[in-house]
């Protein structure tokens, strides 16, 4: 295991305790009758889930992560820029918030996957030759 992996096991923890322990506030899980214990125990599993997920998988992450944000971008952008050239006037602002809000993130989800899927292959190690394929 190298040094990276176990950086991405720690950065993965970091968010993955943040992300949860957000939600356990949130479903109200860390409340004084049932006791901080519970929702620390949840913040914490859900934690090393995270962090392992993270350090076994994060060229894969990280693709999925730089496309999807990317993708989020084209397609609002995009909208924008549609509504702008052919004058789309949305008053209620209910086209530009379900674009935003749905389309969006939606479409840049599925880029995520997408990219994920293509560029996350493993490839050669790096030094090595190409195997013969005659």
């Amino acid at each position: 295991m190298g040094i990276r992996a176990v950086f991405m096991f720690l950065v993965g923890a970091a968010v993955g305790y943040c992300a949860l322990w957000y939600y356990v506030d949130l479903l109200g899980l860390f409340d004084y009758r049932s006791g901080p214990v519970i929702g620390l125990l949840v913040a914490a599993v859900g934690a090393v889930a995270i962090g392992i997920i993270s350090a076994l998988f994060v060229r894969g992450i990280a693709i999925f992560a730089a496309a999807t944000v990317a993708g989020y971008f084209v397609i609002v952008f995009g909208w924008l820029a549609y509504a702008a050239v052919f004058d789309i006037a949305d008053r209620e602002g209910g086209k530009g918030m379900a674009m935003i809000f749905i389309f969006g993130p939606a479409a840049g989800a599925v880029i995520g996957l997408i990219a994920a899927g293509l560029l996350s292959r493993r490839g050669l190690p790096d030094g090595s030759p190409a195997p013969n394929t005659r």
